[in-house]
């Protein structure tokens, strides 16, 4: 635990050091000094007298509210935002774009958090496009640390190749209607041990895209990825028309700090998927574990869980529930196409683990299975029915739980053929078939 400790602090004194001075051979940093907003490219906007330029890092360390606004497109080295007294900084870019890269290692980075002992800090990018190599949200060393909020509002588009959102501290990123977030590499939400990071995607338009080609993601790498609870804690949240497209998913997993190093926490993912119209497609979904790239083992000791609810939907090629993964279904639905050769095993779309656990909340009417696979093996996985609100169902009406069109292996887990299975109060027969998985309301005796 010392040596995890001193690792973090150390790696948050370089960001510290390096967000605050120049190192050799990189052009001066320029400094906000404007009090209550201003202009980008006014020269009265920054100490010194001088705008930042292509071959500037720029900082932005304001008090209270700071709506900054762009007469032009800019390019820079590096933005840092931080600040104190409930700082909020706005950037509205006013059609124009902002463009965070060089050719310099570690840099090209956008970087959000709070002062240390400072107040939460949140960041707006409105009207235009923000692009960067990477992009951290709150990189502090403490569990006290305060949030760090970056919001993607009004027609707005992030663009990185790398984001880590709670890198050892707590951050949100929050995708609102009609924006968007395009990252070609991998993002990280809660990226060490007792981080945090949270990713929301809401409302009709906004999208999230982890893939190398943005307009297709059948094209996407395998590597491109999103880590939802990499040695921290995260949360990925898909709701009300939203939509999120990746190439792989992963639900907590365990990382490193740096390639050299051994693995040192283990991470808690959930994802959250609610509302008609909403969807999260991906190659490769792993909840309760992951892999980073397609020919890399699953990490096995990470613990995640993904509720999908009120007709969001999932699309993933291959669906892996790990033993400490837990799927959950009310009112949503997944679908599994499997491909040829797919990992977790050849021609496989859907594995369940022995240890994980999936749970179907029944509702009124259900027509179709919540969870259908072209193929599935359940693995010995436990099986758990719940029913909605206010729900009573009669004897004898039945519930389809999965449809496939071939399973492998053995039935759930203490759930033999006519077996029953208490919902609440109300005792199930459970019935598998060729093509599924059903329940049925037993008689009162």
């Amino acid at each position: 635990m010392k040596t995890i400790t001193l690792r973090i602090l150390l790696c948050s004194t370089i960001v510290w050091a390096t967000l605050n001075g120049s190192r050799a051979g990189e052009s001066q940093q320029m400094e906000w000094k404007s009090k209550g907003g201003g202009s980008f490219q006014s020269p009265e906007s920054w100490k010194g007298g001088k705008v930042p330029g292509p071959g500037n890092p720029a900082a932005i360390v304001v008090r209270g509210d700071c709506p900054i606004s762009f007469e032009d497109n800019a390019q820079i080295t590096k933005l840092h935002v931080s600040g104190t007294d409930d700082p909020l900084v706005t950037l509205d870019l006013n059609g124009h774009s902002l463009n965070i890269s060089s050719s310099v290692e570690k840099e090209g980075s956008f970087y959000l958090g709070p002062q240390q002992g400072g107040k939460p800090v949140e960041c707006v990018i409105k009207n235009g496009t923000l692009s960067a190599q990477s992009a951290s949200i709150n990189f502090f060393a403490s569990d006290k640390a305060p949030l760090a909020l970056l919001r993607i509002a009004e027609n707005a588009r992030f663009q990185f190749g790398t984001l880590t959102v709670g890198v050892v501290g707590l951050g949100e990123v929050s995708i609102e209607p009609g924006c968007q977030v395009e990252d070609w590499r991998k993002i990280i939400l809660g990226g060490a041990p007792g981080s945090n990071g949270v990713l929301r995607v809401r409302g009709t338009g906004a999208l999230l895209q982890c893939a190398e080609d943005a307009k297709n993601l059948r094209k996407a790498l395998p590597a491109a990825a999103i880590h939802v609870g990499a040695s921290g804690s995260g949360l990925l949240e898909v709701t009300d028309g939203a939509s999120a497209r990746t190439g792989i998913l992963n639900l907590g997993c365990t990382s490193r700090m740096a390639k050299d190093q051994p693995t040192e926490g283990t991470g808690h993912g959930k994802a959250l998927i609610s509302g008609a119209n909403t969807l999260v497609a991906t190659k490769e979904t792993y909840i309760g574990g992951g892999k980073g790239r397609a020919d890399a083992p699953a990490f096995p000791d990470g613990s995640g869980e993904m509720e999908i609810s009120d007709r969001g939907k999932l699309e993933a090629d291959v669906l892996r529930v790990m033993p400490k993964g837990r799927l959950k279904l009310d009112g949503g639905t997944a679908v599994v196409t499997g491909m040829p050769a797919a990992p977790p095993s050849p021609g496989v779309g859907a594995k369940l683990d022995a240890g994980s656990t999936v749970v179907v909340v029944l509702h009124p009417g259900m027509k179709s299975a919540p969870l259908h696979a072209s193929s599935i093996s359940l693995g010995g996985a436990k099986l758990q029915l719940e029913l909605a609100s206010g729900f009573a169902p009669a004897a004898g009406t039945s519930f389809p739980l999965i449809s496939y069109d071939s399973r492998e292996g053995e039935p759930f887990a203490d759930l033999p053929e006519g077996s029953t299975l208490m919902a609440g109060s109300t005792p199930l027969q459970i019935s598998y078939s060729a093509s599924g998985i059903n329940a049925r309301v037993k008689s009162a005796r």
